[in-house]
């Protein structure tokens, strides 16, 4: 049994596989995003109100300390706001990323943890309406992307800090046989490094459904690596870059009674379809996390559930207390063997810790 330097492990509290109790200070909130610097130190961001109406979002900011989850100082706002994503270093050092709304319009928001308060942090974002961000990611060389998009222009947004300051890159260039021009939805990131940054997402297809869309901006322009589209569609949601040079993606294919889930890992040519133990009647893999070669997933099969890859095959991993309600996850992170699953059950925040 593992033991942390001045607390026990989530698996010494005899917490490991379980859905625990964690803070919702609102009526609704729910949690969007998580980084693991320890198995005693675990942020999760996302938001809080009284309402679930976005007018009623507040910030919210959750640490996990080994023992309990706990809120935590939230940015200071004075408007509508709410986070969606956080990456760091470590806790002196934390990105986090969401949208700011005053009436009708919202705005890319993006802070930082400094080690002692929150810092607004502007970002060049060409557009001055309708602009949120849904994803942000941190890499071994300390460049961070945060992507999300422009609902009245049907546009999708990455941003890019590298020693140079932030940048909005161009837009990515669509597979030309599958993809209509437009309406191009972002849902993941990953930063290997400045040059290897990658993002998933879905367009519309020329034909029908979803058009799959897999990127790499290689320091220069984008790159198309989109995975070809299985039955009716496909449809990509998460994304992971290893600075080693693997990636994979997550998501579900679409057949006419049902969608399952998929995880797929490019070789540097071609996708490769890996071995899940997912539902082949409604499920879905969202979100991806790696720590070394401890690879786990966050999705869904009627119910918030997690994936662990073993021995080649990501297998379902049961829970041990099922609470009753609407359950999903939104975030995963992997630290010293341990994964920490974020979402939401009927309005109240949902953390798994295994």
């Amino acid at each position: 049994m593992k033991r942390l330097t001045g607390v026990l492990s989530v698996v010494a509290l005899g917490l490991a596989g379980c859905w625990m109790p964690s803070p919702s200070p609102g009526a609704v909130s729910y949690l969007s995003g998580v980084v693991a610097f320890s198995a005693s130190n675990v942020w999760a961001v996302g938001s809080t109100g009284a309402t679930s109406a976005p007018s009623d979002a507040r910030p919210l900011v959750e640490r996990f300390d080994g023992h309990s989850w706990q809120v935590a100082a939230a940015p200071s706002v004075s408007t509508t706001a709410w986070l969606s994503g956080i990456a760091g270093s470590s806790d002196t050092d934390v990105w986090a990323a969401g949208t700011q709304q005053t009436g009708a319009v919202t705005r890319a928001w993006v802070v930082r943890w400094n080690g002692s308060a929150w810092q607004n942090v502007p970002v060049p974002v060409r557009w001055s309406d309708s602009t949120a961000i849904t994803g942000i990611s941190e890499g071994a060389d300390g460049s961070v992307a945060a992507v999300g998009g422009n609902a009245t222009r049907h546009r999708p947004l990455v941003l890019l800090r590298t020693a140079s300051g932030w940048v909005q890159l161009p837009d990515p260039v669509l597979h030309k046989g599958r993809c209509a021009p437009g309406q191009v939805s972002i849902n993941g990131v990953s930063v290997a490094s400045a040059k290897r940054v990658w993002i998933s997402g879905n367009a519309r297809g020329k034909a029908r459904g979803n058009c799959p869309v897999v990127e790499e901006w290689n320091g220069t322009r984008w790159v198309d690596h989109s995975p070809p589209i299985l039955y009716l569609e496909t449809t990509v949601l998460g994304v992971l870059a290893i600075p080693s040079g693997k990636v994979l993606v997550s998501g579900y294919d679409s057949t006419d009674w049902s969608d399952v889930g998929f995880v797929a890992a490019w070789n540097g040519h071609r996708w490769t379809r890996q071995p899940t133990t997912a539902s082949n009647t409604e499920s879905e893999i969202d979100y991806l996390a790696v720590s070394g070669d401890d690879y786990w997933a966050e999705g869904w099969d009627n119910q918030a559930e997690v994936f662990h890859l073993v021995d080649g095959v990501w297998q379902e991993q049961p829970v041990q207390n099922d609470p009753e309600g609407d359950s999903y996850f939104s975030a995963i992170a992997v630290v010293d063997g341990h994964a920490f699953s974020v979402g939401s059950n009927s309005g109240k925040t949902l953390v798994d810790m295994r």
